[in-house]
């Protein structure tokens, strides 16, 4: 699991962005962490940075790119 950024979300806690293998870990309030493969390293940075981090993960990630449990 890449270094995680804890982030300002009332359902995410941190997002970390493995460049090796461009995947975006996410981590949420219910302590899961979904992993989200192929995500370029600017759109994770996008994301982490993003005033509304949910609203970016919703509309630029869910759903475009394939989705995990970390186990």
């Amino acid at each position: 699991m890449p270094a995680m950024t804890p982030v300002w979300s009332s359902h995410v806690t941190a997002i970390g962005h493995d460049p090796d293998t461009n995947e975006l870990h996410v981590t949420w309030d219910t302590n899961r962490t979904s992993v989200y493969s192929g995500v370029p390293a600017d759109l994770a940075d996008q994301v982490t940075k993003s005033w509304s981090v949910g609203e970016a993960l919703r509309t630029m990630v869910k759903g475009q790119f394939e989705h995990r449990y970390a186990e």
